[in-house]
Order: C-alpha cells, then sequence, then structure tokens
C-alpha cells in the first residue's frame, strides 16, 4: 500500500510511523518497491480515518523516509 512522510517532526530521528491496523508498539518492516530497500519502524499510534488517508496504510517518520529513498 500506500506510504506518506508524518508532517510534524515529533520522530525525527528516530524509525517511527502511524499505522492503520498494527498494535502501537508493534515493530512494521516497510519496503519501497521502486529501490528494494527496506527498513523497520516502531508504531508509535493509529493512522486516523480521514479522507486524506484512505489509501495511505502508514505514516513513516522523516528520517525512515530519508532512508527508503538513498
Amino acid at each position: 500500500g500506500m506510504a506518506e512522510v508524518v508532517d510534524s517532526d515529533a520522530g525525527a530521528r528516530s524509525y517511527s510511523c502511524l499505522h492503520k491496523t498494527a498494535p502501537i508498539g508493534q515493530v512494521v518492516q516497510i519496503k519501497n518497491e521502486a529501490n528494494g530497500i527496506k527498513i523497520f519502524a516502531r508504531v508509535v499510534g493509529r493512522l486516523p480515518e480521514t479522507g486524506n488517508n484512505d489509501k495511505v496504510i502508514v505514516k513513516i517518520s522523516r528520517k525512515a523516509f530519508q532512508n527508503l529513498s538513498s
């Protein structure tokens, strides 16, 4: 599914994410299908059910995004 970067800088130095269904505290593997890079991120909260998040499964911290994009 789709991933986006979390808007706030709260988890800027960690591999954290917001997820629709995974329990808080669980570590999930996230893979960039374009380049094959995988990371592990800790779920720190629920992804709200809003219109903006219809197609998004996970929102990741900026640091996690930077490492997936390398």
